[in-house]
């Protein structure tokens, strides 16, 4: 009997990436890089326009509640300015048959010490004009029953990283009819918080 030994061999070649294919992947490894690049520069323009809004919405929640406060020294009922004298803000109501404007509060400095000022800085406290405030607060006072009860507007805004009229937003005393007209726009620069309250007087 004859005997056959089958001999198998085998060739194993090593074989690397090509050119083409490691640029191929260094194209996707950019393009995902870039995309995360995106979507993080994207949230934290986000994130800092959300602490603005909420920032603006605390402000506009603060002098809400100085009028409200204010209000409590309107002892008298009538549309007569001087029953309202002892306020520091509602002595400056628009007729009924006008049109309701936003105007700067008039600046008060409390018997405490304390600030009260449309402007606010980034951290939300009170400041001067010649400060650069970050947030502009403004009022709109009209009657809503004449002699009896008024409809108060507060409205903050805030400058828009791409907005084009960043002056303003340093001129809380006087801008306030320029920002409107601005916030009225097609490509506004601002942003803006409004809410309304009604204030009535108390009889002492």
């Amino acid at each position: 009997m004859r005997r056959t030994r089958i001999v198998r061999t085998g060739v194993r070649r090593e074989r690397g990436f090509t050119l083409i294919e490691v640029m191929i992947a260094i194209g996707i490894i950019t393009v995902g890089s870039l995309g995360i690049l995106a979507m993080q520069s994207a949230t934290i323009r986000g994130n800092a326009e959300a602490r603005q809004m909420s920032m603006a919405t605390q402000r506009t929640r603060t002098w809400m509640d100085r009028l409200e406060r204010d209000a409590l020294r309107w002892n008298l009922a009538g549309a007569q300015p001087a029953n309202r004298e002892p306020t520091l803000f509602l002595d400056h109501v628009t007729a009924p048959t006008a049109t309701p404007v936003f105007v700067a509060p008039t600046p008060v400095t409390e018997s405490t010490g304390a600030l009260m000022r449309s402007g606010a800085s980034f951290a939300g406290l009170d400041v001067e004009d010649e400060d650069g405030p970050v947030y502009c607060t403004h009022i709109e006072l009209t009657w809503a029953v004449q002699g009896e009860l008024i409809r108060a507007r507060v409205r903050t805004t805030f400058h828009r990283q791409t907005g084009t009229q960043f002056a303003l937003s340093t001129q809380c005393a006087s801008n306030a009819e320029a920002i409107t007209a601005d916030l009225a726009s097609a490509t506004p620069s601002f942003r803006a918080v409004t809410a309304t309250t009604m204030l009535r007087w108390r009889p002492l």
